[in-house]
């Protein structure tokens, strides 16, 4: 039986998935997690087996207290489709992408894994649309980024900063520290660490370069010019560098636990 929906439209009608989404859900839940894995791997939609993401976000909620490893797998999966529909690096053109179309990629990608994280404590009704509408859903998603990055740009890059001492608040600060994925504790489990690799991998891509670089012992920021920091290697400030950080901890929380910022 498939899993209703339970957010309603603005004419307080429930939402429906499509009855083409329905059909092929029909056809997904009859198959192992092995094999749901696989068939969402094809990345063509033309393709009969592909998985369409509608799918792909009913698979990942319905598993959220099922098999962790099933979880982590569909995740990343989802994840990489989020990116391929942003502006990535170097555009279809081979033009470098602008700071602002950046800054919408990993904005979106930060809103969407707080969303799915959320949605692993509590159903998040906005994530309904993403059954029912997916692209639709993310163009919305992306719309709100490029409006937020539009409004702060010129002033801050900095992930819901105090407009005039630049820090992040009280809460997510206190939520990062909750969440450090190299805890030394957590390290020992030679399970974690295995998923925390392909966890990595699944972070926009300046999120990632500074996680690898951290595990390489590289410092944020140094006064001494002659230290090279992470800041001077990426040409970002070392303020931008720890929000950037602070997002790639709870994307990783995200993922690994399901442990959020409030």
């Amino acid at each position: 039986m498939i899993r209703p929906l339970r957010e309603k439209t603005l004419q307080g009608v429930l939402y429906e998935h499509r009855p083409q989404i329905k059909a092929k859900l029909f056809e997904l839940i009859r198959l192992s997690g092995e094999e749901l894995i696989e068939r969402c791997t094809i990345q063509f939609k033309e393709l009969p087996d592909y998985v369409p993401s509608e799918c792909l976000v009913y698979f990942l909620r319905i598993n959220h207290v099922g098999d962790s490893r099933l979880y982590e797998l569909l995740f990343r999966l989802l994840a990489e489709r989020v990116l391929r529909r942003l502006p990535n690096r170097v555009s279809s053109e081979l033009r470098a992408v602008s700071l602002t179309e950046s800054n919408v990629t990993d904005e979106v990608f930060d809103r969407f894994m707080v969303l799915l994280g959320k949605d692993r404590l509590e159903h998040i009704g906005r994530l309904d649309y993403f059954e029912v509408c997916f692209d639709g859903a993310l163009k919305r998603l992306r719309l709100d980024a490029e409006k937020k990055i539009r409004r702060h740009e010129g002033r801050t890059d900095s992930l819901e900063v105090d407009p005039e001492t630049g820090e992040l608040p009280a809460h997510l600060e206190e939520a990062v520290g909750l969440v450090d994925p190299f805890d030394s504790a957590k390290l020992e489990d030679a399970d974690y660490r295995a998923r925390l690799v392909p966890a990595i991998d699944a972070l926009p891509h300046l999120q990632r370069r500074i996680i690898e670089m951290l595990r390489l012992e590289i410092p944020i920021y140094s006064e001494d010019p002659s230290v090279m920091t992470i800041s001077r290697a990426l040409g970002k400030s070392d303020k931008t560098i720890r929000n950037h950080r602070d997002r790639a901890y709870l994307a990783l929380a995200a993922i690994l636990k399901g442990d959020r910022s409030p």
